[in-house]
């Protein structure tokens, strides 16, 4: 992949903030974390993420994007290509924002799954367009099945499976989430795409308790269900 170079103007906007930093330390509080949430490219580039082979291992498909900013499209490259090809073009679509593709599963050898933020989309690499599956708030964990034509994922609903084929079809639930004590924790297909195996959590038994902290906005709180340490 080719490396990213990039103006001097950002490394001189880098050390002019910096300094104006250091003059102001007393006012001013500032962090490594902060040079990570900049606006504008990162001086280190955006890692490739979300690797994933297609089903016959010619070519395999990875987020990315290569402005070095953080909002991911998908791209695809193969063992002996000289430059990768970009799949999608979320980055310039107006009111862009977040991270952008976190997830991406080959469907078949033309057709990849990914999740836009809590959109399910599916790009058809023959019209080279990508439409808008699902919307699920919590979608994550995108599995298709290894006999094709289904896709199971996890949502605040519970662990689902949709037909891809049919534009039309429904999400199934298999396993409902009734509340927040109860969650998918993971899952996987047979061999041959006729079951799923999952691990149902149920943490409804354990104490609920507050967790108290401080950030820049203020006092904070956390509740979560956990066991102390020595209990059951």
């Amino acid at each position: 992949m080719p490396f990213l170079v990039y103006p001097c103007a950002h490394l001189m906007a880098l050390v002019a903030l910096v300094a104006a930093v250091s003059v102001n330390a007393a006012e001013v509080s500032f962090g490594i974390d902060d040079l990570y949430r900049m606006p504008g490219p990162s001086l280190i580039g955006t890692r490739p993420a979300a690797v994933t082979w297609s089903p016959d291992a010619s070519q395999f498909a990875f987020t990315w994007n290569d402005s070095g900013k953080a909002f991911r499209d998908v791209w695809v490259a193969g063992p002996g290509s000289r430059e990768p090809a970009r799949l999608t073009r979320h980055a310039e679509a107006v009111g862009a924002a977040g991270r952008g593709v976190s997830e991406v599963t080959w469907l078949d050898s033309q057709r990849i799954a990914y999740r836009l933020n809590d959109t399910l989309m599916i790009h058809d690499r023959r019209g080279g367009v990508s439409g808008t599956r699902l919307e699920a708030s919590g979608l994550k964990r995108l599995a298709a099945s290894p006999a094709g034509g289904r896709l199971a994922f996890i949502s605040d609903a519970g662990l689902a499976v949709i037909e891809t084929a049919n534009a039309e079809a429904e999400p199934t639930v298999l396993v409902g989430v009734k509340d927040v004590a109860t969650r998918i924790g993971s899952f996987a297909w047979s061999a041959d795409g006729s079951r799923i195996a999952y691990v149902l959590i149920d943490e409804s038994p354990l104490p609920e308790r507050e967790i108290h902290y401080y950030t820049r906005e203020g006092h904070q709180r956390l509740d979560v269900r956990r066991a102390f340490p020595g209990e059951a």
